[in-house]
């Protein structure tokens, strides 16, 4: 069986190639999203990736309602109407 450092390990490689091959960006922003804040090491910092609902509907978890996100662009929207990274209002 393998460690649990091991398993954290793979995740992390695998994340890494996903990013550097699909080179995700910022669904509200449009910057390329960087696979390394979205790891960090060991520790309780949070990531600065999420994914935002685009219906709004939490529930509704098809690939096709879901986009990734900086953590403050995905904040900013739903608090402000406007990404952080821009600094330009969001009409969606």
């Amino acid at each position: 069986m393998a460690s649990a450092y091991s398993k954290i390990d793979r995740y992390k490689r695998l994340l890494r190639f996903f990013f550097e091959k699909h080179k995700p960006k910022c669904y509200f922003c449009k910057e390329e999203l960087d696979w390394k804040t979205f790891y960090h090491k060991f520790g309780f910092k949070k990531d600065n990736i999420t994914e935002h609902h685009l219906d709004g509907d939490h529930d509704n978890d098809i690939i096709e309602n879901r986009e990734l996100s900086h953590r403050q662009c995905h904040k900013g929207f739903h608090r402000r109407g406007y990404c952080i990274h821009s600094l330009e209002k969001i009409i969606i």
